[in-house]
């Protein structure tokens, strides 16, 4: 059956596995590039370096070190609720995202884990 949190479990699984691993090098990333097609792999590789380059500037520009670092936005958890519906649940209402916190064509209700609700009727 398709259900969200199952979609959400698997996309972390693959951003984690994405962000645990270490980068080639860029003669690396060339080579597989280069390898993409007759005329696509010699784009790809002229993109790639006119990206590499642009890189080099915007941090010859402005170091690294002195960009702030953006600070961890706080989260507040959702409560989720059983549908009956083969055991799947649900978030009782709905948070930023497409239809702009609307559901079924009228306002959704959020119930946030210590019993406080965002305000909009039901």
């Amino acid at each position: 059956m398709y259900s969200w949190n199952d979609i959400a479990l698997r996309t972390e699984k693959v951003y984690n596995e994405i962000t645990s691993r270490t980068p080639l090098p860029l003669i690396d990333r060339l080579k597989r590039y280069y390898g993409c097609g007759a005329w696509a792999g010699k784009l790809f590789c002229l993109l790639m370096a006119l990206d590499f380059l642009l890189l080099w500037f915007l941090e010859f520009c402005a170091p690294r070190e002195r960009v702030d670092v953006a600070r961890n936005w706080p989260k507040k958890k959702r409560i989720y609720e059983e549908d009956g519906v083969g055991g799947q649940g649900r978030m009782r209402g709905k948070g930023v995202g497409n239809g702009g916190g609307k559901v079924g064509g009228r306002k959704a209700e959020v119930v946030f884990a210590d019993g406080k609700t965002n305000g909009i009727g039901k």
